[in-house]
C-alpha cells in the first residue's frame, strides 16, 4: 500500500530569475525506495548530473537520506521547509498554547531565524526551553519527550537547512512537486471508491500514469 514517488524537473537561469520547471518527469513505483533512486539517477546523469547543479530535496526519512548519498552524492542536499516547520510548530505548542497568539509569534521568529541560516540559534533556544520544563507534573513528560525529538531532528538535518542560500539564489526549498504528484499520479488513477488493486496489476497502470502526467504519451 505504499508507493514511493519523485519528481525531476530543471529549471532555466534568467536575467529575471529561474524558470521552469522544464521538462518535468514523474515516476512512482510500488516496488521499493532503491528502485525510485536508480531511475532518479539514471534521469539525472542524462541532464548532467556530476557537471551541472543539482538539489535534492525531500522530507525527514533516514533511508531517503542514506539512499541520497548512495545514489546522488554530489546533489546539494535540502530538507522540505514545511516538514521542519511541523516540527516547530510542535515544539511551540510545548510553551504556548495551540492556536494562541504567543505561539503564532514564536513561530513566526523561528521561522525568521531558519530563513536566516541561524539554525544553531534555534535549537540553543529549544535546549534553554527544554531545561527549564521540569521532569515531573501534569505533561511534562510528553513536553520534553517532544523537544527532544525536534532539538535531535533539527541537529540532524541542520545541514540540509541552508535555506537563505537557496532562496538567494532563487531555489526551491519544499518537496510540493513530488507532494502534488502523490494526487495528481496515484490517488486520482489508482484510489478510487471500491478498487481493488493486484500489486502486478497496479504497478503496471501506475507507470503508464507516471508517463501520461509527464507528457510522454505520443512519444
Amino acid at each position: 500500500k505504499v508507493a514511493f514517488v519523485g519528481v525531476l524537473y530543471t529549471l532555466r537561469k534568467t536575467p529575471n530569475g529561474r524558470e521552469g520547471p522544464i521538462n518535468k518527469r514523474l515516476i512512482a513505483t510500488f516496488e521499493s525506495h532503491e528502485a525510485l533512486f536508480k531511475w532518479l539517477q539514471r534521469e539525472a546523469i542524462k541532464r548532467g548530473y556530476g557537471v551541472k547543479h543539482c538539489l535534492f530535496l525531500a522530507d525527514g526519512s533516514d533511508h531517503i537520506w542514506r539512499l541520497q548519498q548512495q545514489y546522488l552524492p554530489l546533489a546539494e542536499a535540502c530538507i522540505d521547509w514545511f516538514h521542519v516547520i511541523e516540527k516547530v510548530w510542535a515544539a511551540g505548542e510545548c510553551f504556548h498554547r495551540a492556536g494562541s497568539r504567543g505561539l503564532r509569534v514564536w513561530v513566526g521568529h523561528a521561522k525568521k531565524l531558519l530563513r536566516e541560516g541561524r539554525v544553531r540559534a534555534l535549537i540553543r533556544q529549544l535546549t534553554k526551553a527544554l531545561r527549564r520544563t521540569p521532569k515531573t507534573g501534569p505533561g511534562n513528560k510528553g513536553k520534553r519527550a517532544r523537544l527532544t525529538h525536534v532539538i535531535n531532528y533539527l541537529v540532524e538535518h541542520r545541514h540540509r537547512m541552508r535555506y537563505h542560500h537557496l532562496r538567494a539564489r532563487d531555489l526551491v526549498i519544499g518537496s510540493g512537486a513530488a507532494e502534488g504528484a502523490v494526487r495528481n499520479v496515484i490517488e486520482i488513477r489508482l484510489d478510487g471508491p471500491g478498487m481493488r488493486w493486484g500489486r502486478e496489476r497496479a504497478e503496471r497502470v501506475l507507470q503508464l500514469r507516471c508517463i501520461f502526467v509527464s507528457g510522454l504519451w505520443e512519444d
